[in-house]
């Protein structure tokens, strides 16, 4: 099931989703709609989310311990795929990616697949993740 506009997810969070909740594997989302659909229901299937247009100020939001659907979600996803939205990317930016890498890598506890991807306009280095412990990845 794929959400993409507020007026669909107003329609599909009212309607649809109460219906189906607990037969729903995946989830693809616009980062915006993130916490309406996540906390109208719970999706005890969940195992697959997929986030679209998501901004780095949106992702230490999303991607911390005090996160409203993260502790319900760190345990049952295994699949993560991330769409990072944001037009440019300074290099004091790589900082903030990396802080996401860790964040996820340490909250998401029974990851199998993550799939972070931005623009074609970001440069990462190959050492993006150096640093990283490897308990951590």
């Amino acid at each position: 099931m794929a959400i993409e506009s507020n007026q669909v997810a107003d329609s599909k969070c009212m309607k649809i989703l109460p219906r189906i909740h607990d037969k729903i594997e995946s989830l693809t989302l616009q980062a915006c709609l993130l916490p309406r659909v996540l906390q109208t229901n719970n999706y005890p299937h969940l195992r697959k989310l997929v986030i679209n247009n998501l901004q780095f100020i949106m992702s230490c939001r999303w991607f911390n311990e005090k996160s409203p659907f993260l502790h319900v979600f760190k345990q049952q996803i295994l699949e993560l795929v991330v769409t990072i939205g944001d037009e440019t990317m300074y290099k004091s930016e790589e900082k903030l990616v990396t802080d996401i890498y860790k964040r996820i890598f340490g909250l998401f506890t029974n990851l199998k697949y993550l799939d972070i991807d931005a623009n074609d306009t970001h440069h990462f280095p190959r050492s993006l993740l150096t640093g990283v412990p490897s308990t951590t990845c």
